[in-house]
């Protein structure tokens, strides 16, 4: 994860893009604020980074969260993120006979650097790897208020969380998920439809395509989309994105 300071050039770059920042057409950055984020993040034009100070791993078109998300979170297309969502970050060392970071990064407890600078100790960190693992959450996934997901996760496409579940094991391709700890309530079609969802991945395509082919019946809409996927009627979205080292280059641009 690293840290960058908001100027005129991202903001141009975001809105060049289509990068959303606010529900409005209001600004919600303006140069000077703080971001945090991943140098390998990925934004496809049209996603909605509407909340909070960090810019997520991955996000794509027509995605939102009403909350922060997280530099490892990734997210794909059509996906909807309610309030209050709690993503797993680092890991502390259970095996270990402590899980305080003091032993393997002191340096990011300021009571400990200020102990170890009063009494002029130095020490070794130990070596651990406390990197937050990527979260991986799917296209068309719903998820609820209040959920909590555990890091290295993936929420397989058009699963649904429900509000407050806690979520500590990979969710299948179009579960409902709830409870504590979550588990699979129900699947939300039969195994027939689900593959053929998977195989036609209807989130390719714009929601123009998808709402004359009649979104609000799931075999029609598949019908009508294989049909016009054979014919080349129906075209996939070739959409533009924003890369960590455009985001990189633009904020290191001179003033």
């Amino acid at each position: 994860m690293a840290k960058l300071v908001v100027n005129a050039a991202l903001l141009d770059l975001f809105s060049r893009r289509r990068i959303m920042t606010a529900w409005s057409d209001r600004p919600r950055f303006k140069p000077g604020d703080h971001l945090d984020f991943d140098p390998e993040c990925v934004l496809e034009s049209y996603s909605q980074i509407v909340e909070g100070v960090c810019l997520p791993r991955a996000c794509g078109a027509f995605s939102y969260a009403n909350g922060q998300l997280q530099p490892h979170v990734e997210v794909g297309r059509y996906t909807s993120m309610a309030l209050g969502i709690t993503w797993g970050g680092t890991p502390h060392p259970l095996e270990w006979a402590s899980t305080s970071p003091f032993s393997y990064n002191p340096i990011a407890l300021p009571g400990l650097r200020a102990y170890m600078n009063d009494r002029g100790v130095r020490y070794q960190p130990e070596p651990y790897d406390f990197q937050a693992k990527t979260i991986r959450v799917g296209h068309d996934v719903w998820v609820g208020a209040g959920a909590m997901i555990a890091d290295g996760l993936c929420i397989g496409h058009g699963a649904v969380i429900g509000a407050k579940a806690l979520v500590l094991q990979d969710v299948p391709p179009y579960a409902i998920v709830g409870g504590v700890p979550g588990r699979v309530i129900r699947m939300r079609f039969d195994d027939a439809l689900i593959e053929r969802m998977l195989k036609v991945e209807w989130w390719r395509f714009g929601p123009e395509e998808l709402q004359k082919n009649g979104v609000c019946d799931p075999v029609a809409l598949l019908d009508r989309l294989e049909a016009r996927i054979a014919s080349g009627d129906a075209v996939p979205m070739q959409l533009a994105t924003v890369s960590g080292a455009e985001i990189i280059a633009a904020v290191t641009q001179p003033a």
